[in-house]
């Protein structure tokens, strides 16, 4: 792995707490970094919550100043939530971003360009794709993905649709459906195109007596049908986060925390691929260093993370970091940081 770099850090840029990463690569040729900038502390609720964003003009060696990118709060409403960056490009190049209003509400912005430095206003798309305004209701967190044809697909979750759900649109983001059915039990999710030509979904379990902390299914190349989503063996045993999903040539990559001697939590960031459109998996990277030993992974806190590829060798991943602890104040989450690592090396039949 490379030298690390904290791209966001918590207490800096007039924010108390950075957490939710979601990277982009640009038509530009930039990498747009996306979060969630909570003003007071970590928590999760409560509070004024922006969505941000920073750029990298050379590939993760440098970024720019915060840049807000949808906010709410103001002096009568100070504690708007706007949270879950869900991005996707457009087959112009310009950006259109997901994002949830206090956990019941989707808007959509579009950026004015493909630098993705400015936003147009906001359109509210929740009674597109639900008609239960009270249910909860969250996009991704993750990058969506553009399909063939132009459709857009992206992550969503919530009682309001009943599982893990794919939104989809076929103007642009202008008009938005959900897909046919949900994948029960299925909460924060990730999707890619795999290179058999299906959909694949990623989805953080809800619980209920799953033995796994990751649920899978596959769609075909629209989105618009998921299989039962099945219990990922690779992952049983380990604590429930949303983890990142990038497909790169014939390879997909995913990003979750890993075990500690058999013990599973938010410790122990791990790059699993896949080379068989998500059939098998296996570790190709772990995060943090590989000197640290047991007790002192497990004293590390590493949980939210998303992926981009680098360049033809190489991938990245942002990833939450900071010590085991309290979640008020910066705690677990003290900073959002940066880390290259190689791509696995093409077998003989890629």
């Amino acid at each position: 792995m490379s030298v690390p770099q904290d791209v966001f850090v918590s207490g800096s840029d007039g924010y108390g707490c950075f957490r939710i990463p979601v990277l982009l690569r640009l038509a530009t040729g930039a990498i747009a970094a996306f979060a969630e900038a909570r003003f007071s502390d970590c928590r999760d609720g409560g509070q004024r919550v922006d969505v941000v964003s920073k750029m990298s003009l050379d590939n993760g060696s440098s970024w720019s100043a915060l840049r807000v990118v949808h906010s709410e709060s103001n002096a009568s409403a100070p504690s708007v939530v706007i949270g879950n960056p869900t991005p996707v490009r457009l087959p112009d190049g310009r950006v259109l971003i997901v994002v949830t209003r206090n956990v019941r509400r989707l808007l959509a912005l579009t950026s004015t360009g493909a630098d993705a430095l400015s936003w147009g206003t906001a359109l509210d798309l929740t009674s597109q794709v639900t008609n239960c305004s009270s249910c909860s209701l969250a996009s991704g967190p993750a990058h969506g993905v553009l399909l063939d044809g132009g459709r857009l697909a992206v992550p969503a979750y919530g009682s309001a649709v009943g599982g893990a759900a794919a939104l989809l649109s076929d103007d642009l983001g202008r008009t938005w459906r959900r897909s046919v059915n949900t994948v029960v039990g299925g909460g924060e999710s990730a999707l890619a195109l795999a290179p058999n030509g299906s959909v694949l979904m990623l989805s953080r379990s809800g619980g209920g007596g799953v033995s796994s902390a990751v649920l899978q299914s596959a769609s075909g190349p629209g989105g618009e049908s998921w299989g039962v989503g099945a219990p990922m063996a690779a992952f049983r045993g380990m604590a429930t986060c949303r983890g990142a999903l990038l497909r790169v040539g014939s390879l997909l990559l995913y990003s979750h925390p890993g075990n500690v001697s058999d013990r599973g939590n938010r410790w122990n960031l791990t790059v699993w691929t896949s080379r068989d459109s998500g059939g098998s998996w296996a570790e190709v990277a772990q995060v943090e260093p590989p000197s640290l030993n047991a007790s002192e992974l497990a004293a590390l806190h590493t949980a939210y993370s998303s992926l981009v590829q680098v360049n033809a060798t190489h991938a990245a991943v942002l990833y939450e970091r900071g010590p085991m602890g309290a979640r008020a104040g910066a705690g677990e989450y003290q900073r959002l940081r940066w880390h290259a690592f190689p791509l696995p090396l093409p077998t003989e039949q890629e």
